[in-house]
């Protein structure tokens, strides 16, 4: 009797210290910050996500995917220099990251550093061929460029892709109207058209299609 209520004090306490291990585990304390940080980031609460998403990373420097998260907070505060080394980070813990490599290319590209922006594009690109977001972006740079040849085929690619792409539709028809393919200008307006939720945003791609009917004077 002795020996079965020994055994059975010996198996409650081994489960007591399992528990307290997996508590303590390094890894899932990561992953609760990383959560709440998360949570803080959604309700644009950028000074209490920061902190969290540090907290993750100093409890798993591999955790990538909380590098990348801080990285969007710093850039949604304006701090574009901890965005860029955060989402550095991120690739360099995990290279199949898409989405880092894409934050990256839009920050890159928002400070007209078009060449960066570019190759961490087509990096992104390299990894997901169908990542809508990286070809947008790719278009988005060629366009600046006024590579219109180039910045078409990545918009096209882009709509193929998520055919809800309202930005990349309304992108696609600026391309063609400035390469004077009205007709192609005034159906890719008229999908921005069909799939733009927001009325607010309507205006402009009113105004963009109504100039290409002139062209053709319709």
């Amino acid at each position: 009797m002795k020996s079965k209520f020994l055994w059975i004090s010996v198996l409650v306490f081994f489960m007591l210290a399992l528990g307290a291990f997996a508590q303590e585990d390094p890894k899932v304390e990561a992953q609760k910050a990383y959560n709440e940080g998360l949570g803080f980031l959604k309700k644009n609460q950028i000074s209490q996500a920061i902190p969290r998403f540090k907290e993750a990373v100093s409890k798993d420097p591999d955790l990538a995917i909380a590098y990348y998260a801080m990285g969007i907070a710093y850039k949604a505060n304006k701090d574009l220099d901890n965005a860029e080394v955060m989402f550095k980070q991120a690739i360099e813990k995990d290279q199949s990251l898409v989405a880092a490599y894409n934050a990256l290319g839009l920050l890159y590209s928002g400070q007209d550093r078009y060449d960066s922006a570019v190759n961490t594009f087509k990096a992104a690109l390299g990894i997901d061929p169908n990542y809508a977001k990286a070809n947008f972006g790719l278009g988005y740079v060629y366009l600046h460029q006024k590579d219109y040849n180039n910045a078409i085929q990545y918009f096209s690619k882009a709509v193929e892709i998520d055919p809800d792409y309202t930005k990349a539709w309304e992108n696609l028809g600026i391309c063609y109207h400035e390469t004077r393919q009205y007709s192609e200008a005034i159906s890719a307006f008229q999908s921005a058209l069909e799939h733009e939720r927001k009325r607010t945003e309507k205006g402009d791609i009113y105004l963009r299609l109504g100039n290409a009917f002139a062209k053709i004077g319709d």
